[in-house]
């Protein structure tokens, strides 16, 4: 009977102990699991080789491809509000208008203009204090403006100084950031090189919320800045562009706020000469994000063995949406148009 209790003891603690591994293995496994697929939304604006333009989010984890904007006749961009309550787009209703800003209320199905001067607009984005931040060039330059919906005050940003140009914009919240470069040196340089691009020096700032202080927070050499995004700390900046501080070609960097000290990603150099890449080349504009938890770096990429279709009567390559991940390396396709595309706008929500 002792020895019988003393198993029975003896038993009962192997378990305890069993259990106790099993559970500290599935917290350790939760711990070490990425954790971005579960809150990362992408917003991506595709035109169709059938000569269609479209906006639709896709939910990283589940595959979910919701449309928002379908069918538009031209190349139209746009931005999800944080509670997926409506879309502002720029759509240009026939050949003669210039893109204006649209809300569609996804709720409703309405559709409310926004602004209606002669000024082109695209890549609207949406901050939290409910402004719209847009690309414009009311005077042949380019900048970021900034409307308010309820007011529809207007303002552009870094209006002072009229030869510093923008090249790309991204807000998260109500953090702004601008790359810019000097608009007479890209046309000297332009004229100069037979309409070659070559590199110039690009400055990278964050600007405050009411767009009147801009800080200076880098200089980078490059032919092109595509893509600029803050991660979800504000702590890195992910760069797309080509021929970036001396390396040629395209290229993926992160830029360290911190340091200062800015790293390579990935280059087209680097899948080229990986045989097994399913990724041929990053596309252009290179188009980059950073998953929440800092794991992935989403990008548009041209998918290997790809052959050239006609978008919008122009002969290219159709792109898709990759993943790459900074620590193992691997490359994975997370989003293919169903009709061969020409992604050119991408962001994200956490």
């Amino acid at each position: 009977m002792v020895k019988n209790s003393y198993k029975i003891v003896i038993f009962s603690l192997l378990v305890v102990m069993l259990v106790g591994y099993i559970l500290i293995n599935k917290i350790t496994a939760k711990k070490n699991e990425p954790c971005e697929s579960s809150q990362d939304k992408l917003i991506i604006s595709a035109f169709s080789m059938d000569n269609k333009g479209s906006i639709l989010s896709l939910d990283v984890k589940s595959k979910i491809e919701k449309y928002l904007i379908t069918d538009r006749q031209v190349c139209i961009t746009g931005d999800l509000y944080k509670d997926s309550s409506k879309i502002v787009y720029v759509d240009a209703l026939n050949d003669y208008d210039p893109w204006q800003i649209y809300l569609h209320n996804l709720k409703d199905n309405k559709n409310f203009q926004v602004t209606d001067n002669k000024s082109g607009k695209a890549h609207p984005r949406v901050s939290d204090d409910n402004s719209i931040f847009f690309l414009n060039a009311p005077h042949g330059i380019v900048k970021v403006a900034k409307i308010k919906i309820e007011t529809k005050s207007y303002d552009i940003i870094d209006n002072t100084d009229s030869d510093r140009e923008v090249d790309t914009f991204s807000i998260k919240h109500n953090n702004l950031l601008i790359s810019t470069c000097s608009n007479s040196l890209r046309l000297n340089s332009w004229k100069k090189n037979e309409g070659q691009l070559k590199p110039l020096i690009h400055t990278i700032f964050k600007v405050n919320s009411n767009g009147n202080k801009l800080s200076k927070i880098a200089t980078i050499k490059a032919s092109l800045i595509d893509s600029l995004s803050y991660n979800s700390n504000y702590k890195k900046v992910l760069i797309g562009g080509s021929d970036i501080n001396e390396n040629p070609g395209v290229g993926i960097y992160e830029l360290s706020l911190d340091t200062g000290h800015l790293t390579t990603i990935l280059t087209d150099s680097t899948l080229a000469n990986d045989n097994n890449s399913i990724v041929s080349k990053i596309a252009y504009p290179a188009l980059v994000e950073m998953s929440k938890d800092d794991s992935l770096v989403y990008f548009t990429g041209v998918p290997k063995n790809s052959k050239e279709v006609m978008i919008s009567e122009i002969l290219c390559y159709p792109t898709a949406i990759f993943s790459y991940n900074i620590n193992s390396k691997e490359l994975k396709n997370i989003f293919n148009p169903k009709v061969s595309s020409f992604i050119f706008d991408m962001n994200i929500k956490y």
